[in-house]
């Protein structure tokens, strides 16, 4: 399990020690993250069976679109904030997928 990180630019930059192969074995999904506030910026998740690639652009017909503020992201990714209870709160916008939305904790799961 990867450490909490202190910035989006951290978390994006440690996302092989976050990647869990095991869990993206068969999956072949787009999540694209978008994040606004201080530290806003697109980047993309391509997971294709047990393997990613970051991409920092977005892409047209992403899988999962997920939109959130970045510092409320940068808690959820650190585990200080769950993304159920984040979507419920309505500080989590997720389009697409939902079911596989809903994969992506297991594929690159929080830090605690």
């Amino acid at each position: 399990m990867a450490s909490p990180a202190a910035s989006i630019e951290e978390y994006f930059q440690t996302l092989d020690q976050r990647f869990v192969p095991a869990a993206a074995k068969g999956v072949k999904a787009t999540f694209q993250i978008e994040l606004s506030g201080s530290k806003a910026g697109t980047w993309v998740v391509d997971v294709n069976d047990g393997a990613y690639t970051l991409l920092t652009a977005a892409v047209e017909k992403p899988t999962v679109t997920y939109q959130m503020d970045s510092d409320e992201y940068l808690k959820m990714a650190n585990g200080d904030l769950d993304g159920t209870k984040a979507y419920m709160m309505r500080k989590l916008k997720v389009k697409g997928n939902v079911l596989m939305a809903q994969k992506f904790k297991g594929i690159i799961p929080p830090a605690k």
